[in-house]
């Protein structure tokens, strides 16, 4: 093993020599910690076992500026690649010179002309020659001052980040580049063995804009793209410097340059959200910026001779309860009923009582207890006993709870646990599941019953009824109520302690009336869709 030319052995440790084979279709490195090195008449002897198609890397670790050969990318070398050693026995006397290295070196510093110490630079190969896959890394010293060593002839992207001495970060910057040309100065040409010098680069510590933005329900389905545009001073253009979907109640834009930038809130999904466009605002060096609060809004659907509060409490009412957005005809109805005697709270039981609601429900009861779609004639069954005064959307929910089917879907729950996570959403305990079997088995004995098998004997019926009827089960579904229709996530004890008894005695669908024919909806609903 020869550095630089014939005659020139390398050292002791100067080298780390491994190998990858290819079987099967593909390349496998061998351990690393397996790999060898040279002795100090550079000489060295690499077991390859019977691999009989091998690739070798040798990495150079010295002092010294030497180019390391191949590097193998498994996934462009091919075996019939001129690297490629096909061996049917071992081989001798092989002599490998590793090239004198081109060189990159310079200094960084920040805007204020501080010395960055510490910063790790690469040098990424742009591939003028195919077999160059090699990039090299460094770390700038104390006077910021950095060698990249070791290059092969190429074109090399120089690049800088990592977090300054005054704890400022750094993030990945070229010489040159700023917000409207990333890539800078460009790519860095040396031939073979040649030293480029100079190549300074000052760099610019990134800054942070963070963007609050709330709506009702478009933040859970990924749907409101935030971006941020930096003005062109010289174009007095708009540029886009950063964007994307977010589901986060703050969307978070890190690695910015300085600059006058302005925010845009755009929704891209299936409702009617406005956008949003922030006042612009200056961002300076490695400032962390908070914006303003942003609350997207829809408009409510107009409709002639129904005021704006109406038909945001009617718009409002269509999607809380049948999620979609009402026509011009359904928002002049219910506008005219109102009109003439109607209370809010008489509109919004005609909607917890209505047809398509209930079906709406029914489908949601199947999806969330059994994990399917209705079967068959399922949808109109259930319909058709809530006509008759027969089931509530709670007694479905509870006859599914309560079903075999279910029972086969608690995967390795206990069947008690299972109704825990359904209803409560927490785990049950040991003991839980022990008193809830032993009551089930004693109600059914006690009504000469023989218990369901897949309940492990209890009633199963009894036992669902128990669960779904208790306090915390009520004060769990009218907290989701005030977090829907309210906007408030944390209702008083007061407040949980006056509805909680009524949904346990009621149900959920008189509660949900109350709920949405109160004052505090009505008042909410122009908030959430607000304009004329």
């Amino acid at each position: 093993m020869d550095l630089g030319s014939s005659g020139h052995p390398a050292g002791v440790g100067d080298m780390a020599i491994w190998y990858w084979y290819y079987d099967a279709g593909a390349w496998t490195p061998l351990d690393y910690d397996a790999k060898i090195t040279t002795d100090a008449a550079g000489n060295f002897v690499l077991p390859v076992g019977d691999h009989d198609t091998v690739a070798i890397e040798y990495h150079y670790l010295g002092t010294g500026n030497f180019v390391s050969k191949p590097y193998v990318d498994d996934w462009v070398i091919k075996p019939t690649d001129s690297r490629v050693l096909h061996l049917t026995q071992s081989v001798t006397a092989t002599t490998v010179v590793l090239a004198v290295g081109a060189q990159i070196s310079g200094t960084a510093r920040g805007t204020r002309g501080q010395v960055l110490a510490g910063l790790t630079v690469y040098a990424i190969p742009k591939k003028d020659d195919p077999g160059n896959y090699d990039s090299h890394m460094t770390t700038t010293k104390a006077d910021g001052s950095y060698s990249l060593m070791g290059l092969q002839a190429d074109r090399y992207s120089v690049i800088f980040s990592g977090r300054g001495d005054a704890d400022e970060w750094y993030f990945s910057q070229m010489p040159g580049s700023d917000a409207f040309n990333r890539e800078g100065a460009g790519p860095v040409k040396v031939a073979v063995g040649e030293s480029k010098t100079g190549l300074d680069a000052t760099l610019t510590a990134g800054a942070i804009v963070n963007a609050p933005v709330s709506c009702l329900t478009c933040l859970s389905s990924g749907t409101v793209r935030v971006s941020l545009d930096i003005l062109n001073p010289s174009t007095k253009l708009w540029v886009r410097a950063s964007g994307d979907l977010f589901t986060a109640d703050v969307a978070r834009f890190t690695d910015l340059y300085p600059g006058a930038y302005r925010a845009t809130f755009h929704y891209e999904g299936p409702e009617a959200y406005d956008d949003v466009t922030v006042a612009p605002f200056a961002l300076t060096e490695g400032q962390s910026y908070d914006l303003p609060y942003v609350n997207l809004t829809q408009k409510p659907v107009a409709a002639a001779g129904v005021s704006a509060p109406v038909r945001a409490f009617i718009t409002a009412l269509y999607y809380d309860y049948l999620a979609r957005r009402p026509s011009t005809a359904e928002v002049a109805f219910w506008g005219a009923q109102l009109a003439h005697g109607s209370g809010s709270g008489v509109i919004a039981n005609a909607f917890a009582q209505s047809d398509e609601y209930r079906l709406d429900c029914i489908d949601a009861a199947y999806k969330k207890a059994l994990g399917r779609a209705p079967d068959p004639g399922g949808r109109q069954f259930w319909l058709d006993r809530m006509h008759k005064g027969l089931s509530t959307t709670d007694d479905i929910l509870k006859s599914f709870y309560a079903s075999e089917e279910l029972a086969h879907r608690r995967g390795t729950w206990s069947w008690v646990s299972a109704l825990y996570q359904f209803i409560l959403g927490r785990y049950s305990t040991s003991g839980d599941d022990t008193n809830w079997i032993a009551a089930g088995r004693a109600y059914a004995q006690a009504h000469g019953e023989a218990g369901n098998s897949y309940a492990d004997g209890a009633d199963a019926y009894w036992v669902v009824d128990q669960i779904y009827e208790s306090r915390e089960a009520a004060t769990d579904r009218v907290r989701d109520m005030y977090d829907q229709y309210l906007g408030r996530h944390w209702p008083g004890d007061s407040e949980l302690g006056f509805w909680a008894p009524l949904d346990q005695r009621y149900g959920d669908s008189i509660v949900r009336g109350g709920f949405t024919g109160s004052a505090e909806y009505y008042g909410r609903a122009s908030l959430r869709f607000a304009g004329n």
